[in-house]
């Protein structure tokens, strides 16, 4: 009934989803404008981000969503283990037609738990890590987002600072519109005061 109801307004109707029930519920799924499906990787990676066995059942959901012609993607949060995954993806959304998109995460204890400190990519890694993103991009590869919004992405750390993912000398980002992550909570407390 939501989905009938989100489509008289006008809009989309689409989800987020880490695949577990999309199988069972391809009469929901039928009906969605859009399926975005969570995959971080190979089973090893993806499961030791997501839970054992969760690799299985997303790939389940990619088949399922790929057999019955759904508009779907992929997104991936890019970890400490699973930076070495991102040729794996962009092969496998390749595979199956589909972009990716490549999150990095931030240090935010709101929204990922204090455990999250453990999983960040090492510093002296993003900028690597993106650099690859855009060059796939600018290769062809299907990436979701503009080779231009990965230079623009900042990620905040566990001692608050923000570390840069340009790939632009600090003189040519000056004025530009920056693109935050890090504790959504406290800006937007800031920007209502």
């Amino acid at each position: 009934a939501l989905v009938e109801e989100v489509k008289t307004l006008g809009m989309r109707a689409a989800i987020v989803t880490n695949g577990f029930l999309v199988p069972q519920r391809l009469d929901l799924v039928r009906r969605l404008d859009e399926v975005v499906i969570s995959l971080d990787g190979r089973e090893a990676a993806h499961d030791l981000q997501r839970g054992t066995g969760a690799w299985r059942k997303v790939m389940a959901a990619v088949e399922a969503c790929a057999e019955i012609g759904v508009d779907f993607f992929l997104s991936a949060v890019v970890t400490r283990h699973s930076m070495g995954e991102v040729d794996w993806l962009l092969d496998t959304a390749r595979r199956y037609g589909v972009m990716v998109n490549f999150q990095l995460p931030q240090f935010n204890v709101e929204m990922y738990g204090p455990g999250a400190k453990e999983w960040l990519p090492d510093r002296a890694e993003i900028p690597g890590i993106v650099s690859r993103i855009i060059a796939a991009k600018e290769a062809g590869a299907p990436v979701l987002f503009t080779a231009r919004s990965y230079r623009r992405t900042r990620i905040a750390l566990d001692d608050g600072s923000l570390v840069e993912t340009y790939l632009l000398p600090p003189e040519q980002v000056e004025g530009r519109p920056v693109i935050d992550s890090g504790n959504w909570r406290a800006r937007r407390k800031e920007t209502a005061a």
